[in-house]
Parts: structure tokens; C-alpha cells; sequence
């Protein structure tokens, strides 16, 4: 995959967190049957905490350490670490989201599914539990992202591990499917991700939200005609939903860059501006299609109006250099940050900005005497501004030093 490519294209997972269920009483004994049958009752009835306290405190039955760990994840008011839960019988109008963002007093529960799981061995652990198993770490990563026991990269790791033995032993929901391939995606397996999302569709053909990621997985894998079908599905989906359908358009419009048909990805880019004219993603790409064609003038629009987002930030300067030189612009490039100068003369942080990118594309290019010129009136920006510290003047005495004549 080439660095455009790589520039070009972003994605969005879709989190699902209330997990579908399968039947995990099904090979268990009449008197576990009915302990889960009594919790599921309690469930419906939306009594959480009498639902958990149902199944007593004996964690040797696999059955049951599986209902309780469902009950924990769909159904917490509050957790600390998801190695306590607190549960809570609501009232009827009560809601658990409303709760969840709340600050009650509750009750809390010690039940660690990590610890209570782990005493099953792995050699003859039942499948449920893998399953249970990947569906906790599924959700921490979720909950806790950045901020749990163990790293995300690990958490990520471990709700694969289980749910691929889950998977391989035949038992799974379509929820587990999804929150799997999402892990996949996450570690950069597309292939095993297109493997479970097309098989989650096989099993329900009315899912609304995985359909972008399949596309975004195709795209990861070079698949642009796939990719471009998914998508378009996608929009279909997110019709009146306008912040995910600006990210399936933008997508759509990836997959028909990178399939060479770039006057359907400018109609879908074109439709982003529809949506909304107030994101840099929009312009970013229209600039990069309209530099692979060579219209130099819808191209300089665009990075025009990317640049007039936040024209004063290093950032954006940056995208702008990256988009140019990457099709070999040198010269265009030079015109974009002339032709801002002029557009926003007085304004000393901006010009320091754009004369500090001009002197580096000069520097690159092994040209001292510009590169010398541009970081000097690039300081002298920043000194009238009252911004000549830090980074900024490291980076511009640098240049200066290393482009003595």
C-alpha cells in the first residue's frame, strides 16, 4: 500500500456493546436451567441486581459464571476496573444509561471474570466461557481505553484469543462476530475481519452498522470494488444520520480514488459538502483527486480552503506540503504559500507560519540561499507576533544554522 494511500483514507469503528445472546444453558442440567431461567425472568423485568444475586456465590458452574458475566457487562449502573460491578433493580422509570452517567450511591459486587474464569483450566475449559471471556475484554477495551490494568494492544490481543476459540468450536452470535472483526481490524487483520463480517451478514442480512467497516476492511486490502459496494450500502444506511454518513462518503470516495474512478469520488466528496462545509477532511481529499488529474485550479481551491481552517497551525501547513509533493508539485506548492502571504499580509503568526514552511520546502530541496531568506522573515513574523519561543524558535534557529551562506 503506497503512502497516498495511506494519507488519504481513515476509518471508524462502530462499537457495539450490548452482545446478542446464545443459548448457554442448552447442554447444562435441569436444576442450572432453571437458575438461568430465573435470571433471565429477572432480567426482562429489568431486576439487575436481583438477577445476579439469583445465581448465588458458587463460581464453579461454568453456566453460571457465564450468566453473570452478561448480566455485569449489559446490565452494570457502575464498575471499577470491570473487576466490581454495581447492579441496581430498576424502577419503571428509571433508566441504566441515565443512571450509568449519574453519580448514585450503590451497591458494589466483587466478581473479577478474568479471576473466576481463569479457575477453569484452559485444557477443559467449556467453549462458553472463551466466549464470556471475549466479550469482557471486548468491552473493557471499550470502557477503558488507555486507562485499564493492561494495555490496549493486549486487551485487544486477549478478546481474540477467546473469541477465536469460541469462534473455532462453532459458538458464536452475530454481535460476537462483529465485536471480534473489530478487534481484527484493530490489529490490522483485514483479512480474518472481511472473513467474520461477511459471515455476521450471512447470518443477518438486516445489520445496519458493520457494512462501513467491511468497506474500510476491503480498502485495507485493496479490494477497492467490494469496497465501493460496501460503502455505498453504508450511505444508504446512514441516510439520515449525517455525522456517519459523511464518514461512509468520505470513505466511498477512497475506495473510487484508489479504483481510478475519480470523478465518482469528487460526486461523493461534493455530496460531504452538502452535509457539511465545515470539515477539512472534505477539502483534504478533493485536493489530492484533483492534483491525480492534474486541475491545478479546483486542486489549489481546495487546499485553499483546507489551509483557511486553522492557518496559523503547523499541522495544516504540513498536509498542504504532503498533498503537493506527493505528485511532484514543487512549483505549486511554492504558489499556494506565495499566494497566502499575500491573502493574509499583517498577520504576523500566520505569515510565520507560511514563511517557515516555505524556508523548510527550500531546505529539502538543498537550496540554502531561499531557505535562509524564508526562516529569517519567518522570525521576524514570529517576533512581531509575540510567538518566538518555545518549538518555534527552536526549529527556525536550526534551519538558519544549517543553512549558513
Amino acid at each position: 500500500m503506497n503512502k497516498k494511500m495511506l494519507v488519504f483514507i481513515a476509518f471508524l469503528f462502530t462499537g457495539i456493546i450490548v452482545f446478542a445472546q446464545v443459548d448457554i444453558g442448552q447442554d447444562c442440567d435441569q436444576d442450572t436451567m432453571n437458575l438461568l431461567a430465573t435470571a433471565d425472568t429477572l432480567i426482562a423485568e429489568r431486576k439487575y441486581e436481583s438477577a445476579f444475586k439469583s445465581l448465588g456465590t458458587n463460581d464453579t458452574n461454568a453456566y453460571i459464571v457465564a450468566k453473570k458475566v452478561e448480566i455485569c457487562l449489559n446490565f452494570f449502573v457502575q464498575s471499577v476496573n470491570h473487576q466490581f460491578f454495581a447492579l441496581k433493580d430498576l424502577s419503571p422509570e428509571e433508566d441504566l444509561e441515565t443512571l450509568r452517567k449519574g453519580s448514585g450511591t450503590y451497591k458494589l459486587y466483587s466478581f473479577d471474570p478474568v479471576e473466576v474464569i481463569n479457575k477453569f483450566p484452559p485444557e477443559n475449559r467449556p467453549i462458553i466461557l472463551f466466549k464470556s471471556l471475549g466479550d469482557y475484554y471486548y468491552e473493557v477495551s471499550l470502557r477503558y481505553r488507555g486507562r485499564w490494568l493492561e494495555d490496549d494492544r493486549t486487551i485487544a490481543q486477549k478478546a481474540i484469543e477467546n473469541y477465536r476459540i469460541a469462534y473455532q468450536n462453532n459458538l458464536y452470535t452475530v454481535d460476537m462476530l462483529l465485536n471480534y472483526a473489530e478487534k481484527e481490524m484493530e490489529l490490522g487483520d483485514f483479512h480474518n475481519a472481511i472473513e467474520l463480517y461477511e459471515k455476521a451478514f450471512s447470518e443477518d442480512t438486516t445489520l445496519d452498522n458493520a457494512h462501513y467497516n467491511l468497506a474500510y476492511a476491503y480498502l485495507m486490502t485493496e479490494d477497492f470494488d467490494r469496497s465501493i459496494k460496501n460503502a455505498e450500502i453504508a450511505i444508504e444506511k446512514y441516510k439520515d444520520n449525517p455525522n456517519y454518513l459523511m464518514d461512509a462518503l468520505l470513505l466511498c470516495a477512497d475506495a473510487y480514488y484508489y479504483n481510478g474512478q475519480s470523478a465518482e469520488a469528487i460526486e461523493c466528496l461534493k455530496r460531504s459538502l452538502d452535509i457539511s462545509d465545515a470539515d477539512y477532511r472534505v477539502y483534504r481529499k478533493l485536493g489530492y483527486v484533483y492534483l491525480s488529474q492534474g486541475d491545478i485550479n479546483n486542486a489549489d481551491n481546495s487546499f485553499d480552503a483546507l489551509f483557511s481552517f486553522a492557518p496559523a497551525y503547523p499541522s495544516v501547513s504540513q498536509m498542504v506540503m504532503q498533498a503537493y509533493m506527493s505528485f511532484d508539485r514543487k512549483d505549486d506548492l511554492v504558489s499556494f504559500f506565495l499566494r497566502n502571504l499575500e491573502k493574509y499580509s499583517g498577520q504576523n503568526e500566520i505569515s510565520g507560519n507560511l514563511y517557515f514552511h516555505l524556508a523548510l520546502l527550500y531546505h529539502q530541496e538543498k537550496d540554502s540561499t531561499d531557505a535562509s531568506k524564508y526562516a529569517s522573515q519567518a522570525k521576524d513574523c514570529f517576533i512581531k507576533a509575540g510567538e518566538y519561543s518555545g518549538d518555534i524558535q527552536e526549529s527556525i534557529e536550526t534551519l538558519l544554522g544549517e543553512n549558513q551562506i
